[in-house]
């Protein structure tokens, strides 16, 4: 899911204190997310983001605050609904077939073809559940239709290498 027209800042949950891949995403840009400060990590994420895109920077978040494996449903969490509401800004959603080849916690990826699909923008102005709803119902959607996309091709390869 983004906010904008283009790829650019990233929503990043802090994973450790002293972990080297926190230090790079902050370093980097990302607007770093604190997962044990619970709702208090609101405020400072919804600051950074709105003080991204003043400066025109792009914001991207996965809704579920992580990424999901192929079959599980992640509760949408309520940073995006905060940055939706607070920014005022049109939210693009996106979806991946990526959990089928890189899943949560894992750092071994299997080989495939990653699709990504951008979505029609949700403007501003629904109330809270409105925009929830629709956000996940676009992603969950157009998701489940990438994946069966990828296991038709999947299978169609897989029985070209067999038959061979």
């Amino acid at each position: 899911m983004g906010f904008g027209k283009e790829p650019g800042d990233r929503v990043e949950a802090k994973p450790h204190e002293n972990s080297g891949v926190w230090l790079v995403h902050e370093k980097g840009g990302a607007i770093v997310i604190d997962r044990d400060a619970g709702p208090k990590a609101l405020r400072p994420m919804v600051a950074a983001a709105r003080a991204a895109a003043i400066q025109g920077r792009p914001i991207m978040i996965f809704p579920e605050g992580t990424r999901t494996c192929e079959g599980a449903r992640q509760a949408y969490q309520p940073g995006i609904a905060a940055l939706y509401m607070q920014l005022h800004l049109p939210v693009i959603p996106v979806a991946l077939n990526s959990g089928l080849f890189w899943g949560r916690r894992y750092f071994r990826k299997r080989p495939g073809r990653i699709l990504v699909e951008f979505l029609p923008p949700i403007e501003p102005g629904l109330d809270r559940r409105s925009f929830m709803f629709e956000l996940e119902r676009r992603i969950e959607d157009a998701t489940a239709l990438l994946i069966a996309e990828s296991k038709r091709v999947e299978n169609i390869s897989r029985a070209a290498i067999v038959a061979f």
